[in-house]
C-alpha cells in the first residue's frame, strides 16, 4: 500500500472523526433540524440502513478529502478541487436525504472539509512539505510516474549536495547554430520542436530526469535523485536506443543534414539544489556531465549516433552489445579510456550480427596495432550487404589511407 494512500486515509480518518464529534453538538442538531425542514428531508425509510449508508459515504467522503490533500501541494488549486468536491457530494448526498436515504448531507461534507483541513497542516510540516519541494523541483524534469515513485520511496530526501552515482544521456545538436543561421525562422523552430518531441519525452518516459532541453542540447539524468540502480543504468541504456531510432528517423526525413547524437556515460555527481528562494533548481554537476558532452563528438567523430563510456559497458554489458569506437583522455590525469557504441539488447542481435561485432571488434585491435592489412581484412569479413554501417566505413577508410590503398570501385 502507497505511503500516498495510508496518509490519505489517516487524514481521512481524523476528518471523519471530526465531522461526528462536530455534529453531536446542540448547534449542529439545531442546524440540521433545520435543514430537514426546509427541504422536508423527514426520516429515513429505514434508520439502520440509513445509519450505514451514512456512515460509509461520511469515510468515503473524508478519504477523497484526504487524497485531495496529499495529491495537490498547491494551496489554491488543492481548495478549488476541495470545493468542487463539496459541491458535488453535498448535492448527491442532499438528494438522497431527501429520498430517505440519509440523515442530512452535513456530516459527509464535513468530513471532507476536516479531511483536507487536517491535509493543510500537514503539509506545513516537515513530512508534508517534503512533497511539495519535490514537486517544485523535480516536477518539471520528471514524468508523473518517476515522480510519484521518488516521492513514494524517498520520502525524508534531503536534496543537498552530496555525492550519487548517475548515468548522463546529452544529447547534442552540433550543426543547431549553422542551420539557424541557413534556415529562416519558422523552419528553423519547427526543426528545433521536432527535435526536442524526438528526444524529452522518451528520456522522461524510461525515467529520467530531464535537466536541460534547448535547440543545442539536451541533458537527462537517470538515478536522481537518490543514486541510480542497476535498473537505472540499463533504463538509460533502453531510453538512449529509442531516442536513437526516433533521430534517426527524424534525419531521414529532415531536408537539411542534422549533425545530432548521443552521448550515455555514468559516474558520482553531487546533486541537490542550487540558487536561493523561488529561483532555487534541483541538478547536479560532476566530470560525468562533461564527459556524455564530449562522448557526443565521439560518436559523431566516428559515423555513429550513440556513443558510451566504458561504465556503462560495465554496468550493462550483460544485457547490451557493444562495439570499440576510440580511445579518448578524460579529465587532468591524461588516461585513455575506452569508448563504445551501443548496438542494441543482445537478444536482439542475431548470430550474423555478432559474429560481425567480433570481427569489427579483430579489426579495431589490428587498427591499434598498426598491422592495417590485417585491420582491413576484417573490417572486410563484417560488411553487411543488408545497409549502410557508418562507423564501420569510416574505420574502412581510416584504415585504407594508412595502408596505402584506394577503395575498390
Amino acid at each position: 500500500m502507497s505511503r500516498t494512500f495510508v496518509t490519505a486515509a489517516a487524514l481521512g480518518f481524523l476528518g471523519w472523526i471530526a465531522s461526528t464529534w462536530i455534529y453531536a453538538t446542540p448547534t449542529s442538531i439545531r442546524l440540521a433540524d433545520a435543514l430537514s425542514e426546509t427541504f422536508h428531508l423527514g426520516e429515513p425509510r429505514s434508520a439502520g440502513f440509513g445509519a450505514h449508508v451514512q456512515v460509509w459515504i461520511a469515510a468515503l467522503s473524508a478519504l477523497v478529502g484526504g487524497l485531495l490533500a496529499c495529491c495537490i501541494p498547491q494551496n489554491v488549486l488543492r481548495w478549488t478541487a476541495v470545493l468542487v468536491a463539496t459541491a458535488l457530494i453535498g448535492t448527491l448526498t442532499l438528494v438522497l436525504a431527501m429520498y430517505g436515504r440519509l440523515f442530512e448531507p452535513l456530516t459527509v461534507m464535513a468530513a471532507l472539509l476536516f479531511a483536507a483541513l487536517f491535509g493543510t497542516f500537514y503539509q506545513r510540516t516537515p513530512w508534508g512539505s517534503q512533497t511539495e519541494r519535490l514537486n517544485a523541483l523535480l516536477g518539471p524534469g520528471m514524468s508523473s510516474d518517476s515522480l510519484q515513485a521518488t516521492q513514494e520511496a524517498r520520502p525524508s530526501l534531503r536534496l543537498e549536495h552530496e555525492p550519487v552515482e548517475v548515468a548522463v544521456l546529452s544529447v547534442t545538436f552540433a550543426n543547431a547554430s549553422h542551420l539557424r543561421s541557413s534556415l529562416d525562422r519558422p523552419a528553423y523552430l519547427e526543426l528545433c520542436r521536432r527535435v526536442s518531441e524526438a528526444t524529452g519525452p522518451l528520456l522522461q518516459k524510461n525515467g529520467g530526469f530531464l535537466d536541460q532541453q534547448s535547440p543545442e542540447n539536451v541533458r537527462a539524468f537517470f538515478g536522481l535523485p537518490g543514486g541510480a540502480s542497476v535498473e537505472d543504468f540499463e533504463s538509460a541504456a533502453t531510453a538512449a536506443l529509442e531516442v536513437r531510432d526516433a533521430l534517426r528517423q527524424l534525419c531521414d526525413k529532415s531536408d537539411s543534414e542534422l549533425q545530432i547524437s548521443i552521448g550515455v556515460a555514468a559516474g558520482p555527481v553531487a546533486a541537490g539544489t542550487f540558487g536561493k528562494g523561488e529561483a532555487s533548481y534541483f541538478s547536479a554537476v560532476g566530470p560525468v556531465v562533461d564527459r556524455s558532452r564530449k562522448l557526443c563528438k565521439v560518436a559523431i567523430r566516428n559515423g555513429s549516433i550513440l556513443a558510451c563510456d566504458s561504465e556503462i559497458v560495465e554496468l550493462t554489458g550483460k544485457d547490451f552489445t557493444f562495439r570499440p569506437l576510440e580511445l579518448l583522455e578524460f579529465g587532468e590525469d591524461g588516461v585513455l579510456a575506452e569508448t563504445f557504441e551501443l548496438l542494441g539488447p543482445t537478444d536482439s542481435l542475431d548470430s550474423k550480427a555478432l559474429e560481425e561485432r567480433e570481427q569489427f571488434w579483430k579489426g579495431v585491435i589490428f587498427f591499434r596495432e598498426q598491422r592495417y592489412d590485417q585491420a582491413l581484412e576484417a573490417f572486410e569479413t563484417c560488411t553487411s550487404k543488408d545497409e549502410t554501417d557508418a562507423v564501420l566505413e569510416k574505420f574502412k577508410s581510416r584504415t585504407r589511407k594508412l595502408a596505402g590503398k584506394t577503395a575498390p570501385a
